[in-house]
């Protein structure tokens, strides 16, 4: 809250809402609190601009440090979630949650992600893959969480003991991630400059890393797209995701429903002979509401017809 003197003797007191919506978010994040981000979000006068502004800040954190290679003196460093999308063959689910599954990689993996950033900032990570049945569980609160444990370096339980049944059939691509954390001093992080042979390169290096991991032996197709910061990445893996599922299995007719605040329900019928219904939740904390829209408009593509259900 401003305040505006007309007079000497007089103080007028002006709303900013804006300025509201930044530091109720700011609040509830610090705290822990997805509560807190609720009743925020209830005042919010604007619902996009409530999640937009929590999309961009869920994601980031400061906090002070050192750097070594600089100084020894203690500077704020910028820290920003770094997201790799990744789709599994179905075969290859041996190779989600389990940290000493992909463990002897992943300081192969952190190597080349500086390098793509031309070693400029510091990179930590966590040494399994997320599926997006455990991503898509997360809160605000445990988003910030992860990002906080990989700032200050103390990886705990990774995986969620929780995840989202799709409901998908057995044969369907599996969408998941890698998660990282990009540090920076005195700036917030950049991803680098567009050069689609240090992507390609990148993308291939991670995908032959992953497969030296895989117990199936299929020698079947592992597709890692470019890295992004959280919610562009989570966006785009979904993206990736949804034409994986059309193009192998088809996606018939879909409808979609409210869940919570945060949260709506993709309904697909997936497969020629779909007996059962899959459910995918889409979160706006991590797409913003314009991002959830983009997802909507691509099924409504890629799908035959809306869903109606029997009454």
């Amino acid at each position: 809250m401003r305040q505006i003197y007309d007079q000497p003797s007089e103080i007028v007191r002006c709303e900013i809402p804006d300025l509201e919506v930044v530091r109720d978010i700011g609040s509830a994040l610090a705290k822990g609190d997805d509560e807190l981000l609720w009743k925020a979000a209830r005042r919010a006068q604007s619902q996009s601009a409530f999640y937009e502004q929590l999309r961009s800040q869920v994601g980031y954190t400061t906090y002070p440090g050192v750097a070594p290679r600089l100084h020894k003196n203690r500077m704020e460093f910028h820290c920003s979630l770094l997201m790799i999308p990744i789709l599994l063959p179905a075969q290859e689910s041996g190779l989600l949650g389990d940290t000493r599954t992909c463990d002897t990689v992943m300081p192969h993996i952190r190597s080349w992600l500086m390098e793509w950033f031309g070693n400029k900032v510091e990179i930590t990570m966590y040494n399994c893959l997320f599926g997006y049945q455990d991503v898509c569980m997360w809160a605000p609160s445990t988003m910030r969480e992860r990002l906080l444990q990989l700032a200050m370096h103390t990886k705990h339980a990774a995986t969620n003991n929780n995840p989202c049944d799709f409901n998908l059939p057995a044969e369907a691509p599996i969408l998941c991630f890698l998660v990282a954390a990009v540090h920076r001093p005195l700036a917030w992080p950049e991803l680098p400059p567009l050069v689609p042979e240090d992507d390609i390169k990148l993308q291939a290096r991670i995908s032959g890393a992953l497969h030296l991991c895989s117990q199936s032996m299929t020698g079947s197709q592992i597709k890692v797209l470019t890295p992004n910061f959280a919610s562009e990445g989570i966006g785009e893996g979904i993206d990736v995701w949804l034409e994986a599922i059309a193009q192998l299995l088809g996606i018939k007719r879909w409808d979609v429903q409210q869940a919570d605040l945060d949260a709506v329900v993709l309904q697909l019928e997936v497969g020629d002979d779909a007996r059962e219904v899959a459910i995918i939740p889409l979160r706006a904390h991590q797409l913003g509401l314009d991002g959830i829209e983009q997802q909507l408009t691509k099924v409504a593509r890629l799908g035959s017809g809306f869903l109606t259900r029997p009454q």
